[in-house]
């Protein structure tokens, strides 16, 4: 066989040319590469903000839309300090969102007796505020037609229990004063127990609890328990935004806390 000779210089050369020059070749299609895809990456970010900025500003119009709507249903402060003549009666919401869960009310039933309401709505936004509306209607209706706190209860309950596909329920405490008599009947549907803070600053705890939460079960049956008020009594219904609220430091308000507070105060009025 013939010995292949060593390559030249110049061979060696140009073989190490070509080689360089397909590595270059190879990097510059790499950084194309890598070009069009970090355009396509940004261009995906660009249309993912887009699509996260509009629910976002859809959520806020969602979420206005219901503080309206809420808003327009709920009695004003001002309106409740003239719902009776034989009672001071107040109220505060303060929404921890734009949207709270929480509603109230207070309707003459003729001339010598009240009914008073207070619950609280489970979701957010805009269903919870329609579930708000709806159980305020039906109890505006429902209070022209009985008298009972319990009759009404179960009326509301059983028109909630319809259609209830999203399982949304209210928790609901109502109670009707009759005036002439003194008389406080009341009807608890899964609600936080109100407090009576008598004359005396004695503390009694209005505990009865008469049934589910509304929306839960059609065939819950509910009842009602009597308390007779006298002068200087004090009723106070909450929702667990009142007694379930954190400070800064993680601690909770507490039942304790609030009743202290509230006894406080009325101890300071009667004194006054």
């Amino acid at each position: 066989s013939v010995p292949k000779l060593p390559d030249s210089p110049a061979e060696e050369l140009h073989r190490l040319t070509a080689a360089f020059n397909s590595m270059a070749l190879q990097i510059k299609q790499s950084v194309a590469n890598l070009k069009v895809r970090q355009e396509e990456i940004e261009g995906e970010v660009k249309r993912r903000s887009e699509q996260l900025r509009q629910a976002n500003a859809q959520l806020h119009e969602e979420l206005n839309r219901a503080a309206t709507l809420q808003n327009a249903m709920l009695m004003q402060p001002q309106e409740m300090s003239r719902i009776s003549e034989v009672l001071d009666a107040a109220v505060r919401l303060i929404p921890s969102k734009e949207v709270a869960g929480d509603l109230y009310d207070a309707i003459p039933m003729g001339s010598h007796r009240v009914c008073f309401c207070i619950g609280d709505v489970s979701g957010k936004g805009l269903p919870a505020a329609l579930l708000m509306s709806t159980c305020l209607s039906l109890l505006r209706t429902y209070i022209e037609l009985l008298d009972s706190p319990a009759e009404i209860m179960q009326r509301i309950n059983h028109h909630l229990c319809e259609a209830n596909d999203d399982c949304a329920f209210t928790t609901l405490w109502i109670a009707v004063y009759h005036a002439r008599s003194g008389d406080l009947w009341y009807c608890n549907a899964g609600h936080n127990p109100a407090l009576l803070y008598r004359s005396n600053t004695q503390l009694e705890p209005m505990s009865d609890v008469h049934g589910p939460a509304l929306g839960v079960s059609q065939t819950a049956v509910y009842g009602e328990t009597l308390v007779s008020l006298k002068e200087g009594d004090l009723v106070l219904s909450y929702t667990d935004g009142a007694n379930e609220t954190f400070n800064s430091k993680g601690k909770r308000y507490g039942i304790d806390r609030l009743s202290e507070t509230i006894r406080q105060w009325t101890s300071l009025k009667s004194n006054a």
